[in-house]
């Protein structure tokens, strides 16, 4: 009976095809080694956390071009304001997922072999969805300077009649 050589990645792991009489040896092998995308995570789950705050400016911004169709400009331009804080906030948090996306972007650079692709394309989701939270700011800016035009333009008109 010759002996047979097994290879097992972890203690405890099922093994089948075994026959009595047999002499087995187990080799424990490392196990594959799984990536730690922890940066790639925070930075998407802040990136698209901003998606209500997006929301809530879109809305102020609604309702400052409402009162303002009206002739309510003081409450227009609070309105306006609020909005402004909100893209403030969409601005904030850009500015710290960047920080954890270059952080994947190391972690891609210096992960092993056998990891390498998971790391790359956390960094390229990282990236991706910074450039998407960008997108979404920069039209909420010039909806905002739209806006704000709108309400200045509506309060010369209320302070001329």
């Amino acid at each position: 009976m010759a002996e047979i050589k097994k290879e097992v990645r972890s203690i405890g792991q099922r093994i089948s095809g075994l026959q009595a009489g047999e002499t087995y040896t187990f080799v424990l092998k490392r196990p594959k080694p799984t990536a730690d995308l922890t940066n790639a995570r925070r930075c998407v789950k802040l990136t698209t956390g901003y998606l209500e705050t997006a929301r809530l400016a879109v809305d102020e911004l609604e309702q400052a071009h409402q009162h303002a169709s009206i002739g309510d400009i003081t409450e227009a331009q609070r309105s306006v304001q609020r909005a402004k804080r909100c893209v403030e906030r969409i601005g904030i948090a850009i500015w710290d997922a960047r920080g954890h996306a270059d952080n994947a972007k190391e972690d891609a650079t210096d992960s092993p072999g056998d990891t390498k692709s998971a790391y790359d394309l956390g960094a390229k989701a990282a990236d991706l969805s910074i450039q998407h939270a960008e997108w979404i700011a920069k039209g909420i800016e010039e909806s905002m300077r739209a806006v704000s035009a709108f309400v200045d333009e509506s309060s010369t008109r209320t302070i001329e009649q």
